[in-house]
């Protein structure tokens, strides 16, 4: 198995955060081998964080990043379940759990802002 995120110090492109593709060890993959890197100017972050979310869909807790005046693309991970994004402004999303694949237990979703419009 090869390492695919790093976030941190890189030996080629230096600090930031990185993700390789499908079977390229993200530490030595080159520009062209990665899927995602914060030294990209439309994939920089501006937010990142985690909400607990419940083991219930009666709370979607909300997150909020500095209004960028459009939609960004967000990355989250909420592993194994599955969830719900919804935008509430340019500055503020709400996740919970989804009510199709419902789970009992609670659990942390990861979530990174970038500058990247949403499609």
């Amino acid at each position: 198995m090869v390492n695919r995120v790093l976030i941190g110090d890189h030996p080629t492109f230096g600090m930031g955060g990185f993700v390789s593709q499908l079977g390229v060890d993200v530490w030595t993959a080159n520009k062209f081998q990665l899927s995602w890197s914060s030294s990209w100017e439309s994939l920089q972050i501006v937010s990142s964080g985690s909400v607990l979310i419940p083991g219930d869909t009666s709370f979607s807790p909300t997150f909020s990043w500095p209004d960028l005046g459009y939609y960004p693309v967000i990355l989250a991970s909420f592993s194994p379940k599955r969830f719900l994004l919804q935008y509430l402004t340019t500055s503020s999303a709400r996740i919970r759990n989804d009510p199709d694949n419902f789970s009992t237990s609670s659990g942390t979703c990861y979530y990174v802002v970038t500058k990247t419009v949403r499609p």
